[in-house]
């Protein structure tokens, strides 16, 4: 017993210890000299391991150190904010950074095309906006300039990869998986769908695009679009091709017949007539099935669905998938493709209550007395 207790009173000494030695290199992070700063910060960067470590770092006033230094050299511009990245990823540092207007001052530094951090930037906005909290501070929620700063990720979102430098088309490919965080919220979602934006003819770009990151940010955001019944009718829509993009990144050209591709949409007959390959990546073709998947349970949304004869579509994707062995894919599909068959589709059925039960069991009792009588 006494050596437990030694044990954890020399950790409470190491601790402290630790605490005040984190407290003085906290402090030379803000030093007059910029060598001193530089160092600071990596031996920041060494203790950034540990959640026991993060936290000693917080309660030393770090992030306050760490905003100050956005302005400063670029090395140490750099330093810490990939410190600050990596601190987002703790539950209090995210509290901290947002009760600090991170998120401003990152879409202010984004807004600066020389900006040399970009991908540091959009790599802390995503990890600050996971929580609901963090998405409606980016959406600026109930204040006079809600949206604005989401359709400024939009437009850096939706630039032309070949306008880009390679760097900033990486950096830019984030902005998917912040844009897809605040699609939580339903009036991110309200903007997402207006069609005077037009962010779904940027969805249905993004979904071809030649960076695997925006490939995947996109179909996330059309996936978490579709879950709402109430999306689903605009989203199926011709007016500007997204559902029949969706069926051309699953559909390969498999084995088609005339009765398969009567009723098809014609950019999926082309697609199949031009043998265009199916999307490569795993994680966007499971995602593009999931948005169907949640059109099943919506009558109006499946039949329209079905007349176009989405079945034979997923029948053969479903092949494909058991072709490359994709266990987990597989399962879903196997539940997922029969609710997509024309002639009887298969209904979520819910169970009675015990009540409707005797109930129901009473009626026909009665009715059974009034056949005999």
């Amino acid at each position: 017993q006494r050596r437990v207790h030694g044990t954890v009173f020399n950790r409470i000494i190491e601790m402290s210890e630790e605490a005040k030695y984190l407290e003085e290199v906290v402090q030379f992070a803000g030093h007059k000299d910029p060598n001193v700063r530089f160092q600071a910060l990596q031996l920041i960067a060494g203790f950034t391991g540990t959640e026991a470590q993060k936290e000693l770092l917080i309660h030393a006033g770090l992030i306050k150190a760490l905003k100050k230094l956005l302005s400063d050299q670029k090395p140490i511009k750099k330093e810490a904010l990939t410190i600050m990245v990596n601190l987002s990823e703790s539950a209090k540092a995210m509290e901290q950074l947002l009760e600090s207007h991170t998120i401003d001052n990152a879409i202010e530094l984004l807004r600066d095309r020389s900006e040399p951090f970009k991908t540091l930037l959009c790599m802390l906005l995503v990890n600050i906006t996971r929580t609901e909290h963090g998405a409606k501070l980016l959406l600026k929620e109930g204040s006079d300039i809600e949206g604005l700063h989401v359709l400024r990720l939009c437009g850096w979102f939706s630039q032309d990869p070949s306008s880009l430098s390679a760097d900033d088309e990486e950096a830019y490919a984030y902005l998917g998986d912040v844009l897809n965080n605040i699609a939580q919220l339903p009036k991110a979602r309200e903007l997402f769908l207006n069609k005077e934006r037009g962010f779904v003819t940027v969805l249905k770009e993004q979904l071809t695009a030649r960076n695997k990151r925006r490939r995947i940010g996109a179909a996330n955001i059309v996936r978490n679009l579709f879950l709402d019944h109430n999306n689903q009718e605009y989203l199926l829509s011709e007016e500007h091709g997204l559902y029949a993009l969706m069926l051309t990144r699953l559909c390969g050209c498999d084995n088609y017949d005339a009765d398969d591709m009567n009723g098809m949409l014609i950019e999926v007959i082309g697609a199949i007539g031009n043998g265009a390959p199916r999307e490569e990546e795993a994680e966007v073709r499971r995602l593009i099935a999931e948005a169907f998947y949640a059109c099943s349970s919506n009558s109006k949304s499946r039949d329209y669905m079905v007349s176009t004869r989405i079945y034979p579509v997923l029948r053969e994707y479903h092949k494909f998938e058991q072709s490359l062995n994709n266990e987990a894919i597989d399962e879903f599909l196997f539940t997922m493709v029969p609710c997509f068959i024309e002639d009887e589709p298969p209904r979520r059925k819910k169970e009675p209550k015990p009540e409707q039960d005797a109930e129901q069991k009473e009626k026909e009792k009665d009715e059974k007395v009034s056949d005999l009588e």
